[in-house]
């Protein structure tokens, strides 16, 4: 059971805040479901406004959930790996709901016979206490504190092991617009799985750097009690040695276009000029030949949709700053998909289309 409802949260002593959780606590409850097996969750809203919860990497329409209702939500996880759950509410410039809250949380689909060796750690990166500031951009938001499993680095974050112990690290940033990178000194990571879909080879890290909504899962073998070093960085551009083999059934071209607003505004964003409905055919290939025309590096997310880029199956795509890339989805039926940025800000101005099946 899930209860969207306000919660007074500690980040460290003497340092609360209170916001909209699951369940009064933030990040949400870890939810835990078995590949191949049905999964249910009941969410209750127990506020005056109506929200919309989104099971990121699920192939499940968006909930939405009335006040004080009760909604079911069921569906069988086909891949085992990090997901997460959250608010899909437009925010705008309601930095109280939406991604700017509390609402947010991890689900692990774990494989049918798992074989409980490997201790796992669960790291869920989140700026809190959100604030607009006036940058050369325009207005965009930023966070007076960086949490980690909703405490403040070094005030009470719980992830142990005995020197030698080799772990399975699943990191997940959950923020809403920055994006993070996240290092234990001393330490190489050695990743397995992007967005809750495995590698066909190991690759090896001193960092990792996460985009909102990406997820990473990496083995690492812990040499000493070093504390953990979590900063905002620029994201990634996605980059990846390989090719997308087979031949798209469409191409799908995206022109992102941030608008500059008038001074202390927000700015507006657009896909080819609006936020734009594509008709594609079920079961299709389709290659989606994006250009970002702005400075800003662009996390990209289609619901119910996995991406591939260069080879690699990925959930969330990041496109650079004056970048071009190639991305390949195969469609699924169902209600329409929306494709967006990841970052709530560019999002709820403009920057996401429909995607309709028939």
């Amino acid at each position: 059971m899930l209860h969207i409802r306000p919660g007074e949260i500690e980040l460290a002593p003497c340092h609360r805040i209170i916001t909209t959780t699951y369940n009064g606590q933030f990040p949400g409850p870890t939810l835990r479901a078995t590949v191949g097996q049905p999964f249910c969750v009941d969410v209750c809203n127990d506020t005056d406004t109506t929200e919309r919860v989104h099971w990121q990497g699920q192939e499940l329409a968006d909930a939405v959930v009335p006040p004080h209702s009760r909604r079911r939500m069921e569906f069988t996880p086909s891949r085992v790996g990090l997901y997460l759950y959250h608010s899909e509410v437009v925010a705008a410039a309601n930095l109280r709901t939406g991604l700017y809250s509390g609402q947010v949380g991890a689900l692990l689909v774990e494989p049918r016979t798992p074989d409980g060796r490997e201790r796992e750690w669960l790291v869920v990166l989140k700026g809190c206490e959100p604030f607009m500031r006036r940058t050369m951009r325009g207005c965009e938001v930023g966070y007076r504190a960086i949490t980690v499993n909703g405490r403040l680095p070094g005030h009470g974050v719980s992830l142990r092991a005995n020197t030698g112990e080799r772990i399975l690290m699943h990191a997940l940033n959950a923020g809403a617009t920055e994006s993070y990178t996240l290092e234990l000194p001393n330490h190489v990571f050695e990743i397995v799985a992007l967005d809750g879909i495995a590698l066909a080879a190991p690759q090896r890290a001193g960092a990792l750097r996460l985009s909102p909504g990406e997820r990473i899962s990496a083995h690492v073998v812990l040499r000493s009690s070093e504390q953990w070093i979590v900063r905002e960085s620029e994201p990634v551009a996605t980059r990846f040695d390989g090719l997308n083999e087979d031949a798209p059934d469409g191409l799908l071209p995206l022109v992102l276009t941030r608008h500059a607003a008038a001074r202390s505004g927000l700015n507006r964003w657009s896909i080819n000029g609006a936020q734009p409905t594509f008709r594609v055919r079920r079961g299709a290939l389709y290659r989606l030949q994006i250009h970002n025309t702005s400075d800003e590096h662009i996390p990209l997310h289609l619901q119910r949709h996995r991406l591939q880029v260069n080879g690699v199956w990925k959930d969330v795509v990041v496109v650079g700053p004056q970048q071009r890339l190639e991305v390949d989805f195969r469609t699924a039926g169902g209600a329409a998909a929306l494709l967006h940025c990841t970052r709530q800000l560019q999002s709820d101005f403009g920057l996401r289309a429909l995607i309709e099946s028939t």
